[in-house]
């Protein structure tokens, strides 16, 4: 009878070793949601778009709550009775001071986490105010004018948070050089021109000149670039930098030759085509020469309808 019981134990010792324990952990419940936002490094300008302004707060903003990741971000306006929000299209509307604006982000959670059951029970919008048990906190503040509703299909919730109005200073959205690639030759000139977009009144533009061995190969205040007789630098960099806003700049490539670059033939691939009406063609050239600036300018000519049109490109 021993044997007998000792033998039944062993078996079961033997079993129990080789079966798998399956153990079940308890998810992680999720009452506290931090985002960070760097709005230094952030634009929200009335003199970008809604949709560049969108694309830098997205850039600058991180959630900082274990288990939690943005899957979806985007920027929201306050419809006209304050009650609701409203997306921003495809984003290509100046921002403006006369809207309200507000992250709307889609938080999701990773496996093993969930949310605390309040916040599960509503898809209505409802304020984070009327749940205390759940604190949403922006850029270390708990704020209690966010908005959110659950979206039970996915267990991820939308989060609506007023950033106010976008600011009215002015700025430099951009500088760009019209010649970006381009050949000139020793003891000869080339002024350069830019393209300055922005609000700022100040639009001068501060010019370098980089990569040049000789010292008489100089760039004026005006742009204007004189590649001296004795320059052996085989390129040169030039840049035209905002005076208003420094980060702000472009650059432009020259190609330094010891005769005036020319451009001496340019054919049509195609110069003999029939179009229906309603369609589109594009057009391909060959351009010969040294020039290192092979940019085309095409033009029109013996159409009736101002709606037939040719592009730059």
């Amino acid at each position: 009878m021993i044997k007998k019981l000792i033998s039944i134990s062993l078996c079961v010792i033997m079993l129990m070793s080789v079966i798998p324990l399956t153990v079940f952990a308890d998810e992680v419940k999720v009452s506290t949601v931090d985002l960070i936002f760097n709005e230094g490094a952030a634009i929200f300008n009335t003199g970008y778009t809604e949709g560049e302004c969108c694309d830098t707060i997205e850039a600058n903003c991180s959630v900082e709550t274990a288990g939690v990741r943005i899957d979806d971000f985007t920027l929201s306006t306050q419809s006209s009775d304050g009650t609701d929000w409203w997306g921003i299209g495809n984003g290509s509307s100046m921002a403006s001071v006369d809207k309200t604006y507000a992250i709307r982000v889609i938080l999701e959670l990773k496996s093993g986490y969930d949310w605390i059951d309040v916040m599960k029970t509503d898809s209505e919008k409802r304020s984070v105010a009327d749940f205390p048990e759940f604190t949403f906190n922006f850029n270390g503040e708990k704020r209690t004018d966010v908005q959110f509703y659950y979206n039970e299909y996915w267990n991820s919730i939308v989060f609506y948070i007023p950033i106010g109005h976008p600011s009215t200073s002015p700025c430099i959205k951009s500088v760009t050089l019209t010649e970006k690639n381009l050949s000139v030759a020793v003891n000869s000139n080339h002024q350069f021109e830019t393209v300055v977009e922005g609000t700022s009144d100040n639009k001068n533009i501060v010019w370098q000149l980089f990569g040049n061995n000789s010292n008489n190969t100089v760039i004026s205040d005006s742009g204007i670039l004189f590649v001296a007789e004795d320059e052996t630098a085989a390129t040169l960099t030039v840049r035209a930098t905002s005076e208003f806003d420094f980060h702000k700049y472009d650059e432009a490539t020259v190609t330094v030759t010891l005769t005036a670059p020319t451009i001496d033939s340019i054919e049509f691939v195609n110069p003999s085509v029939n179009i229906y009406k309603g369609n589109n063609q594009t057009f391909t050239v060959i351009l010969t020469g040294n020039q290192t600036n092979k940019n085309v300018e095409f033009s029109l000519q013996g159409n009736e309808s101002e709606n037939t049109t040719v592009s730059e490109a």
